[in-house]
């Protein structure tokens, strides 16, 4: 016999797993990119011949055609949050006009991988810190697969975040540099902290630089602290 219960349980089951294979089948659609982020250093020259990995997506069954092409990226609050646009063609100063996309358009078959290539192209008058831009994928319905225009339309879209270091050769005044400043440090936990390991710390860390600053670590009495970044 099947009590309210029972029942009740199992159109819960049937409706939770009903919405994972939904949620399953939108992540499984979008482009697998890689890398994810670019970490790039140039002395006021040009970058060519750049490559951004298309792979099959996972239980893919017909060709998936791709655009790509470069975006706007901006860092916004005291952590890791970045916003995307569309850049103005006319600001040579914003670093997505730097990036020229080789094949702006590319289908990926079942099992393949494709490279797409681009060039990084520095203006004259670019400052020397770091610049953020990043490269838009994403998949082309298929009834407009044919249309290399700009109005196709397009969903999933994955991104790669590009960072930038300029320099200027024999230039001390335009090179890569760290200037952190620890604002607050104070310990997770009530309990004494000493005589244990694996203590977390809360650390708000300052970059005083126009450079990004990677992957900060520290110790503290042979305890390892792990950084909750807020840098530029």
């Amino acid at each position: 016999m099947i009590t309210k219960g029972k029942l009740y349980r199992a159109i819960l089951f049937i409706v939770a797993f009903s919405l994972t294979g939904n949620f399953l089948a939108l992540v499984l659609k979008a482009a697998v990119i890689s890398p994810d982020k670019y970490y790039l250093e140039t002395e006021s020259s040009n970058l060519d011949n750049q490559k951004l990995v298309i792979y099959s997506t996972p239980n893919q069954e017909k060709p998936l055609t791709y655009k790509i092409k470069p975006i706007g990226v901006k860092k916004v609050g005291e952590n890791n949050e970045r916003i995307f646009y569309e850049p103005d063609a006319t600001n040579n100063l914003d670093a997505a006009n730097w990036i020229k996309i080789i094949d702006d358009q590319v289908t990926v078959n079942p099992g393949e991988t494709i490279e797409v290539k681009w060039n990084l192209t520095l203006p004259q008058n670019s400052s020397c810190d770091t610049k953020l831009a990043g490269i838009a994928v994403s998949e082309v319905a298929s009834d407009n697969a044919a249309d290399s225009g700009s109005n196709v339309s397009v969903n999933n879209e994955v991104i790669s975040q590009v960072h930038i270091n300029t320099t200027r050769e024999n230039n001390e005044s335009c090179k890569y540099y760290e200037d952190l400043l620890l604002q607050e440090f104070s310990a997770t936990q009530t309990i004494p902290v000493f005589n244990y390991d694996n203590i977390e710390f809360t650390t708000l860390i300052e970059n005083r630089s126009d450079y990004l600053s990677r992957n900060i670590k520290g110790w503290l009495y042979r305890t390892y602290w792990s950084w909750k970044k807020r840098s530029n």
